[in-house]
């Protein structure tokens, strides 16, 4: 619930809304959602995060046999949803932030200088268009500080 200062309110759900998509296929099919609700009474809000926790306990085992990749935004990119991501025996590509992440783009910028980054160049062509996509990529570095971090690429 929302109160505005004009005195109305406004009433919402919050939820986490997953999908299958594949590239190239216009259909989106729309999987389970997860309500994020207060779990401990109005105290305590929940957070996407958690929600996706759950789902992933949840429904993880259930597509795993798919071979399906998880994307998700910077949000979803903490070792807590990685790691529940992992146990379910998923694959991820989650948005990363240099302000959010300040560990693995120390590393990665330190290998840029050892030239250990790999990059991949691809050109397409549509009638007289050209456009180019330059991706960089590194395999095991840390998600965060502390020995206890979980190495992407």
């Amino acid at each position: 619930m929302t109160e505005h200062s004009n005195g109305s309110i406004t009433y919402s759900h919050s939820v986490v809304t997953p999908v299958i998509v594949a590239p190239g296929n216009p259909r989106v099919f729309p999987l389970e959602p997860e309500c994020i609700v207060p779990q401990d009474g109005p105290e305590k809000q929940d957070c996407e995060n958690a929600a996706a926790k759950r789902w992933l306990a949840r429904f993880g085992a259930r597509y795993h046999p798919l071979g399906i990749t998880i994307l998700g935004e910077a949000l979803y990119c903490k070792q807590p949803v990685c790691e529940a991501i992992c146990q379910e025996g998923l694959n991820f590509i989650l948005v990363r932030k240099p302000d959010s992440h300040k560990t693995l783009y120390e590393w990665v910028e330190g290998l840029v200088a050892t030239g250990e980054v790999h990059r991949l160049r691809v050109e397409r062509r549509q009638g007289t268009l050209t456009s180019t996509d330059t991706d960089r990529f590194v395999n095991q570095v840390p998600l965060r500080d502390g020995d206890d971090a979980l190495e992407v690429s």
